[in-house]
C-alpha cells in the first residue's frame, strides 16, 4: 500500500511540474471537494467542485464557474488526470489554480496547477484558505 501511495504522489507531482501552461497574474484559483468528474470524446476531461472559496472567474466560464477542464490527450493531461481521480478516490480536496482561458472546452476554465490538499478550510471572516497538509509520500 505505500508503495502505490508513493507512485501516486510522485505522479501528482508529476502533474505539477509538467503541466503546459505557466502562471500568470491573470489566474483564478478554487479550492473545495470534486463533486463530478466527466470524459469527453474530444480528449477534454472536465470537473467540478463543491467550492469552499474561488477567485475571479474568467467571462468564458460565468456559467460554469466551479468546473475546470483538462487536456487529457496530453501526458501532462493525464498525470493531472490520474491525480485528479486519485483525489476524488481519496476524498481529498484540490487547489485548482486556472489559465483564465477557456482552451480545452468552450465554458469551462483551463487547468495549470491542480494540488491535492489533506483538509481545507475556509475561515468566516477572511474567506482565504488555511491549508493544513499536503499528500504525504
Amino acid at each position: 500500500m505505500n508503495l502505490l501511495h508513493n507512485q501516486l504522489y510522485l505522479v501528482a507531482a508529476g502533474a505539477a511540474l509538467t503541466f503546459g501552461t505557466t502562471a500568470s497574474a491573470s489566474d483564478t484559483n478554487g479550492f473545495g471537494k470534486i463533486e463530478a468528474i466527466n470524459a469527453t470524446n474530444t480528449g477534454a476531461e472536465l470537473f467540478t467542485l463543491k467550492v469552499s472559496g474561488r477567485s475571479a472567474v474568467p467571462t468564458c466560464a460565468a456559467n460554469r464557474p466551479n468546473r475546470w477542464a483538462i487536456d487529457a490527450s496530453t501526458l501532462a493531461g493525464q498525470a493531472a488526470v490520474t491525480t485528479l481521480l486519485w483525489a476524488a478516490d481519496h476524498g481529498k480536496g484540490v487547489w485548482v489554480t486556472g489559465t483564465g482561458t477557456c482552451s480545452v472546452w468552450q465554458d469551462t476554465e483551463t487547468v495549470a496547477l491542480l494540488t491535492v490538499e489533506d483538509e481545507l478550510e475556509v475561515p468566516a471572516a477572511s474567506g482565504a484558505p488555511i491549508r493544513h497538509s499536503r499528500v504525504r509520500q
